[in-house]
């Protein structure tokens, strides 16, 4: 839908380059893996990360609501498992509960609001659960690719889970369509914070006009636009990866 409702043909086609496969991901670099990040080395359940000392990163599922094609878990998602379950869940909330330096918790995936209600809603009240304290960070892509997702019910028990913030993936000016914008406005306005996170990818928005103006319009929304994020030396996503040199000199601009 937003593809077709694009303001430009340029801006439909950068759409429609982050979600289409294209032949130049056959194409591996001699740089690039299946994990890009390192994270394996920091594992301490199968889907709890702990790489830097005060927050860990829950990969909470290998499923999402979108799978675009730059992603850095692209190897994760095509195992496509499941929702996490409940003994691996028990055995993160006590890890969180005896190690006290740890402030906040990425909720991520994959995408949890694929899950069901229940399946996210059982996540969350277990993790405040044992950590009241700590902030909980719900990574998504939703926003954008179901913001349908997020209804009232949902929104009202979220915040109910505060001190808890939305992390939504957005990308371009033209991924905020009407829903798109009433489902930041809704967040928002329930009182819950928003904080976007943005992939700078070759040919979607590698422009600081394009930047500047998704960053003004999320401001306008109430966002705060957050990580602007180097494409990730995933597995055959060379063709999506901006040279660092230019990168920094968008960063500059």
């Amino acid at each position: 839908r937003l593809i077709d409702s694009a303001p430009s043909a340029q801006a439909a086609s950068a759409l429609k380059r982050e979600v289409m496969p294209s032949e130049e991901e056959d194409s591996v670099s001699p740089e690039e893996t299946a994990d890009p990040l390192g994270e394996a080395r920091y594992l301490v359940t199968p889907h709890l990360v702990h790489q830097y000392a005060n927050r860990v990163l829950l990969l909470t599922t290998g499923t999402c609501v979108g799978y675009c094609r730059y992603c850095f878990r692209g190897s994760y998602m095509a195992r496509c498992e499941g929702f996490i379950g409940q003994d691996e869940l028990e055995e993160i909330c006590s890890y969180l509960e005896l190690t006290p330096a740890v402030q906040e918790i990425l909720v991520s995936g994959g995408d949890p609001l694929s899950g069901t209600d229940d399946e996210l809603r059982t996540l969350l009240v277990r993790i405040r659960a044992s950590r009241p304290d700590i902030l909980i960070r719900l990574c998504t892509r939703a926003p954008v690719y179901a913001p349908e997702l997020f209804t009232d019910d949902l929104v009202a028990y979220l915040k109910s889970m505060r001190p808890l913030w939305v992390i939504p993936h957005i990308n371009h000016p033209a991924e905020l369509g009407a829903d798109q914008a009433d489902c930041l406005r809704r967040i928002i306005d329930s009182g819950i914070s928003i904080q976007s996170q943005t992939v700078l990818l070759r040919g979607v928005n590698d422009s600081p006009a394009l930047l500047a103006d998704l960053f003004h319009r999320l401001v306008m929304l109430g966002v705060k636009p957050g990580y602007l994020f180097q494409c990730d030396l995933a597995k055959g996503t060379s063709d999506f990866r901006v040279p660092l040199e230019q990168s920094l000199g968008i960063w500059k601009a």
